[in-house]
């Protein structure tokens, strides 16, 4: 099967029946399959609509209910800053309906994210998330109370370090048996200089 054109693509298992559904960041689309390697378009009736500028999503099941939900992160301008956008998280209902909760589970929490993980940062067995930030902003680290509702607990667990950064990474870098992150800064200038970070 042809790859979909698009900029950017993610596959999962998104309800229980273990099908492969699409999300494609371009045209926010759901796709699930009608039988063998077939597909219907269900975007419509599976996913809010969304007017944003998304650089990347992360599946992973937020409110530990056995389903996955979908972290967006989202952020205006790219030769020059835009906007702060949300980062937006919508939260699958079981059978692969995803409702927005933003409000409700990250309030306030506004960026110019380029890029968005997740991980358990404080090992008490949920997801948090990481957010890369661009136009030399500060990441920002998410905490998931166990039940989907995230804190910015950025200044506590994170450097006082600003970046223009496009992704971050968990990673257990020095084998310690805890996560370590990794940044991917494009420096002071735009595709300039630039270094990943620790």
């Amino acid at each position: 099967m042809q790859p979909i054109p698009t900029t950017a693509a993610m596959r999962s298992r998104m309800h229980s029946t273990r099908f492969i559904g699409l999300a494609v960041l371009a045209a926010v689309s759901v796709i699930a399959p009608a039988h063998a390697q077939q597909f219907v378009q269900e975007t419509t009736t599976r996913f809010p609509v969304q007017a944003e500028y998304t650089n990347q999503c992360t599946v992973v099941d937020i409110d530990n209910d056995g389903d996955l939900d979908i972290v967006w992160a989202n952020g205006q301008g790219y030769s020059t800053q835009g906007t702060a956008l949300a980062v937006r998280i919508y939260v699958n209902n079981g059978s692969g309906v995803f409702a927005d909760e933003t409000s409700t589970r990250a309030t306030g929490i506004t960026g110019w994210y380029r890029g968005v993980e997740a991980g358990d940062v404080d090992r008490d067995g949920d997801w948090d998330l990481i957010l890369a930030n661009d136009f030399n902003k500060r990441p920002q680290i998410l905490i998931n109370d166990g039940a989907g509702v995230f804190a910015d607990q950025t200044t506590t667990r994170l450097p006082a370090t600003t970046m223009s950064s496009a992704r971050a990474q968990f990673g257990d870098v020095d084998n310690d048996g805890d996560l370590d992150l990794v940044f991917c800064n494009n420096g002071t200038s735009r595709f300039g200089s630039g270094q990943p970070q620790l």
